[in-house]
């Protein structure tokens, strides 16, 4: 009635011998019969063989690049590239039969695991790029992979990639990476792109890559100049990106002095966000952080100076103190020998030395008066003495507080410097306004009744604090953590609405004593991870309390418990 419609299923079945003919037959009989190649014989049999997943895998790969059944029999092992577009391979299925293949690119496929690679020993450029994969893996045997494309994926982690020691091009952008990590055996890679992740830190992981020259870290969470300086410390970096118009931007390139800090700090840079450097723009750059430098500097010299001159006055004042109190000392420790001569001498009067019987001469009253004064003397010469320490311990603790005051200021100033100014401390004074709040905030959060009895793992414990003084309040300007923080009440609160802060609450953090120094830290970088608080041994969350002596209890029990073992020091509370 018509033409037969056979479909090309079918038509592949008169290729396939029986499974029941082993492959050594296949051989034998296309020896004696001088047929077809053995070689071709047997992979005509690895076909039949093949399951239905696998062999429908391999019949899109076919169709896709223009091959026969026949031509796959026949030339497998001289097909060297293979692409794979717009979703017609579901699975990485039916590549092992192509054992020379040295580029294989899969574009917009429902694939969401890497596999069939394991024959691809000679593969050097793969792309799996715009599709769904999760992980990567399955590229052992691919020893001689020079590069490596999976952007546009679902890659959460950098893994399993020890063994292409000369890769040389990496690309995983747009995944959902948030640490950079397991790069060290990438001795070879000059290129690596990781724009449009989560990534925040990057730190000194990227030195393990002599060879790197372009980095591209666009479109993360980067938002800190010390990300910037450890970037620029890789050796032969010459391509920097934390803005790509193709990607995005990184908060830190829209801080301020962001291309000044950049080029300073990298000065054999030569592409900088996709934008060739001209080399009057590095020197323009180097000449005003240079200014910049030397004013910090001389400002830090100023406070050192300072600091110095502050001690030598108290040591001056020390001198004095102790010089006349030595004086006085002399004069006592004088009379006391004095007074214990004289005693000696009475004692002898009254009874001679191997003489028996002479009570008759004793004078009592003499000998008791004379005892009370060298009593007195030693008195005196004791509270002396304590007096000196007392001052010794005194002018110790304010060369300490003044160095440790002088220190603190050096690297306010330092941080100023090497954050561009995007991050700022600034001590307020009892006539501004923002200084008088934090205090009435302070003073309206702190309640006597709180530091009464304090329960701890010993029992009920006093802390004897009966009011609270503020000596300095500080401001802390940065940019990066404003704008963050900023962003994320955009995604909770209506700011158009004038009245929105009247919802907000003011809350403390205070300092950790197993984290010591942690609350400088978090000025700077922010608060870690809950994740990261749980690694370290704490609690898993950032704690924040509205309670002044719920945030600064355990600073305060630490400090006390120092002070009985006699490690604290004068003001630590």
């Amino acid at each position: 009635g018509g033409p037969l419609a056979i479909p090309a299923r079918l038509t592949t079945i008169t290729l396939r011998m029986p499974n029941s003919i082993t492959r050594g037959t296949a051989r034998r009989a296309a020896m004696e019969n001088g047929g077809e190649d053995p070689t071709v014989v047997e992979r005509r049999i690895a076909l039949n063989d093949l399951p239905q997943a696998e062999y429908a895998a391999l019949s899109s790969v076919c169709d896709a690049n223009g091959l026969s059944e026949e031509q796959v029999v026949s030339k497998a092992d001289q097909v060297e590239h293979l692409e794979m577009f717009l979703f017609n391979y579901p699975r990485m299925l039916g590549l092992t039969v192509f054992t020379n293949l040295s580029s294989l690119s899969i574009m917009q496929q429902h694939i969401d695991t890497m596999g069939s690679l394991e024959q691809c020993v000679h593969l050097k450029t793969l792309w799996v790029i715009e599709c769904q994969v999760k992980k990567i893996e399955g590229l052992q045997c691919c020893t001689k992979l020079e590069r490596l494309h999976l952007y546009s994926n679902k890659i959460s982690r950098i893994e399993n990639l020890d063994n292409l020691t000369g890769l040389q091009v990496l690309s995983l952008a747009d995944n959902e990476i948030t640490h950079v990590e397991n790069l060290m055996a990438l001795t070879a890679l000059r290129e690596i792109n990781l724009a449009c992740n989560g990534i925040e830190r990057v730190g000194d992981v990227l030195l393990v890559n002599p060879s790197l020259t372009s980095v591209n870290l666009a479109d993360n969470l980067i938002g800190s100049f010390k990300e910037i300086a450890a970037v620029g410390r890789i050796p032969k970096l010459k391509e920097l990106c934390f803005a790509d118009p193709h990607w995005g931007d990184n908060p830190v390139s829209t801080l301020c002095n962001y291309q000044t800090y950049v080029l300073f700090t990298i000065p054999g840079l030569a592409v900088l966000d996709t934008l060739p450097l001209a080399e009057d723009t590095k020197a323009l750059a180097e000449a005003t952080y240079m200014k910049k430098k030397m004013y910090y500097n001389m400002r830090a010299k100023t406070l050192r100076r300072n600091a110095t001159n502050a001690v030598r006055l108290a040591n001056d004042g020390r001198e004095a103190l102790v010089g006349a109190v030595e004086y006085t000392l002399n004069l006592l420790v004088r009379q006391a020998k004095e007074a214990e001569r004289e005693v000696e001498e009475e004692e002898r009067r009254i009874r001679p030395a191997g003489v028996a019987g002479l009570d008759a001469v004793r004078t009592p009253d003499a000998l008791d008066a004379l005892q009370v004064k060298h009593a007195k003397v030693s008195k005196a010469v004791l509270e002396l003495l304590t007096e000196v320490g007392a001052v010794e311990r005194a002018y110790e603790d304010c060369k300490s507080t003044v160095y440790d005051l002088a220190d603190m200021y050096v690297r306010r100033m330092m941080v100023e410097l090497e954050t561009g100014g995007n991050i700022r401390l600034e001590d307020g004074k009892p006539a501004d306004l923002w200084h008088s709040s934090c205090v009435d905030l302070l003073s309206s959060r702190f309640f006597n009744a709180d530091y009464a009895g304090v329960i701890t793992g010993a029992g009920v414990r006093g802390i004897g604090i009966s009011g609270m003084r503020v000596t300095r309040v500080t401001r802390i300007h940065n940019r990066h953590l404003r704008y963050r923080f900023e962003q994320r009440l955009e995604s909770l609160v209506d700011m158009t609405d004038p009245a929105y802060k009247r919802s907000l609450e003011y809350l403390f953090a205070g300092d950790c004593p197993e984290l010591p120094g942690e609350l400088q830290r978090c000025l700077e970088d922010g608060f870690r991870s809950p994740k990261e608080y749980d690694e370290l041994g704490l609690d898993g969350a950032v704690v924040l309390s509205n309670s002044v002596s719920l945030a600064d209890l355990p600073r305060l029990m630490a400090t006390k418990d120092a002070d009985a073992k006699g490690g604290g020091g004068r003001g630590n509370a």
